[in-house]
């Protein structure tokens, strides 16, 4: 019976249904190919023949009905996804289902009363992010670090309505009305307003920042000339070779430090598990997406941490490498408090930030307990957490 019933559903999922103005295959016929895998997939297991014994037939038939529960249920829960991604031209019909599976619009104001906050004082700043983005935790350790008040939007992985269609990645920052992208561009145009104190806009800084369409890893993306440099220095009395040796640490992040996370925290099927309960605890997930991510999106990632690992060229042991960056870290930071000296320059803010978003982590602690890196991240709790709000003045 478990295995006609497959049949016939895979079957039904061959049968293309299309709209008849557009063409354009509907939610169902999209969600085919996805139920198709899953059935085929129990079907196989159904069409063994099992033991002889009684008792290894009722173990054989137990285990196949456990499988294809969990996978009826991806496949339902996929199914749910595809049709609520694809209301976005029925908005009535998706505020419904929003209401019913527990998806909210997630928005968070930072604004503690800061004393004098300088060029930021009557800006008004929202960041759209993903709270387990490294990138986006970058840019939120710059804004905590100098108590700059902001509001935080929490954009839903699965449908990213919140993004604007011409844009679908975060870290996004809107200074009033005006849009930055791209965490370290960010970054740079707001310290260089902060330097500024008032005399140059947001939108001249940002036009410092030329950039082209590129490619990456296989990807289509943004390639900018140098978005570590801060154009505006003239209230910035460091060194030559201190602004140097934070250009140098920033791209040190951005090109290496932040590709060896994910293979870590993906490291193995526990690891995977524990991420993404996680990332669906604090992420914009209604009940069926976190479902969806707990089930599937660990199993997924899991499986892709070894392509990440060969992409990057990581050790076998992908903890090494993690602990070669520590190691790394510490030696350029040296017997200084930070690599900034008495006090966090961008790239302390910038290493710090793509940490916290594996604090907590198998990951995260070992890093701590195999590496130099314990006594400067307490150092930087404390300055970026929980000393008095400072002041964003020159």
């Amino acid at each position: 019976m478990l295995r006609a019933g497959c049949s016939a559903a895979v079957r039904c999922s061959n049968v293309s249904i299309r709209n008849s103005t557009s063409g354009k295959l509907s939610p169902f016929n999209q969600f085919s190919g996805i139920w198709k895998s899953e059935c085929g997939s129990v079907a196989r297991l159904c069409s063994e023949t099992p033991k002889a014994t009684p008792s290894g037939r009722w173990k054989k038939w137990a285990v196949r009905g456990g499988v294809a529960a969990v996978l009826g249920a991806g496949a339902s829960i996929s199914m749910a996804l595809v049709i609520r991604n694809d209301l976005g031209k029925y908005p009535l019909l998706a505020k419904l289902m929003d209401s019913v599976s527990g998806r909210k619009t997630m928005t968070k104001s930072v604004a503690e009363e800061v004393v004098g906050n300088g060029a930021f004082a009557d800006v008004k700043i929202k960041l759209l992010q993903y709270h387990t983005c490294p990138f986006s935790s970058k840019v939120r350790a710059y804004l905590d670090y100098y108590s700059i008040p902001y509001e935080i939007v929490e954009v839903n992985p699965i449908s990213r309505s919140e993004l604007p269609s011409d844009y679908r990645k975060v870290p996004i920052v809107m200074v009033g009305d005006y849009r930055l992208t791209e965490s370290t561009v960010i970054i740079s145009v707001l310290e260089s307003f902060r330097l500024a104190n008032g005399k140059m806009s947001v939108e001249e800084l940002d036009a410092c920042f030329p950039h082209h369409e590129g490619e990456r890893y296989g990807r289509k993306t943004e390639i900018y000339d140098d978005k570590f440099l801060i154009p505006s220095l003239s209230e910035d009395q460091r060194s030559s070779a201190s602004r140097v040796e934070e250009q140098q640490w920033r791209n040190w992040v951005d090109s290496n430090f932040v590709h060896v996370l994910p293979p870590n925290i993906y490291r193995s099927a526990g690891e995977a598990k524990q991420a993404f309960d996680y990332i669906s605890s604090v992420g914009n997930f209604g009940f069926f997406e976190a479902v969806a991510a707990q089930v599937l999106g660990a199993t997924v990632m899991y499986m892709l941490a070894g392509r990440l690992k060969e992409r990057y060229n990581l050790k076998d042991d992908v903890r090494e490498s993690l602990y070669d960056c520590g190691n790394e870290w510490m030696a350029a930071v040296g017997e200084r408090s930070f690599l900034g000296g008495d006090k966090p320059n961008l790239a302390d803010l910038a290493v710090f930030g793509t940490l916290t978003s594996i604090e907590g982590f198998d990951a995260f602690h070992d890093l701590m307990e195999n590496t130099p890196v314990k006594p400067w991240w307490e150092r930087m709790v404390t300055v970026v957490r929980t000393e008095k709000p400072k002041t964003a003045d020159v």
